[in-house]
Formats: C-alpha cells, structure tokens, sequence
C-alpha cells in the first residue's frame, strides 16, 4: 500500500538486485557497470565498477565486497568472475576463459 521507489530514475534500467546482509544496501547492475545505493532510496547510487552485460551481483557475508560476472575478452570474449569492495576500491578478476563462468555466490560464515 505504501508503494516507494528504491532506485532513482536513470537512463539505464537495473538487471538485477540484490540486498545486503545487514538490508542498508542495494547492490544493482546495469548495462555498463555495477552500482550501490542506500536501501532506504536515500542519496545518489555509487558505481562501484565499470563493467560490460555485468550479471547479478552478490554481497559478501560481511557485507564489504561485491562479486559479479560479467564480460571480458576481445578475440575470444566470454564471462569473468570479479568481486570489488562496496566502496569501489580492489577491482579483480577471479576467473578467466576461455569458458564461461557466472552466478557467484559466497559461502556462509561458519560459526566457530
């Protein structure tokens, strides 16, 4: 009933969403890269990397980093695994062709 928009308007439309552990955040790709924003639709969203068809990205149980796939190659192009900080700092990629790789997800935290 109490309908409230999350995302700003924007020229790219978000692909995909995901919330963060701890729900302050929303982590969103577009066409052209991956951005974070406040969950309560408060501020401008932050890209956090610049990235071509990224897929959806997926917070880290700590809730600091992202990883996402996304594509990369020119003579043989194919999807990478990255991950990068949620401040956008320590862009790497995890994974190189030349096939495929997608849908990352973290393992749980194990209680010690």
């Amino acid at each position: 009933a109490n309908r409230r928009r999350l995302l700003p308007r924007a020229s790219q439309k978000a692909l995909a969403v995901a919330w963060s552990p701890a729900g302050g955040d929303l982590a969103f790709s577009t066409a052209t890269g991956v951005y974070v924003t406040a969950a309560d639709g408060s501020g401008a969203p932050r890209r956090v990397a610049l990235a071509s068809a990224p897929g959806r990205p997926s917070f880290s149980p700590d809730g600091l980093w992202l990883a996402f796939s996304a594509q990369t190659g020119t003579l043989h192009p194919y999807r990478a695994i990255y991950v990068v900080g949620t401040d956008g700092g320590g862009l790497r990629q995890l994974t190189h062709g030349p096939f495929d790789s997608s849908d990352p997800a973290w393992r749980p935290v194990m209680p010690s």
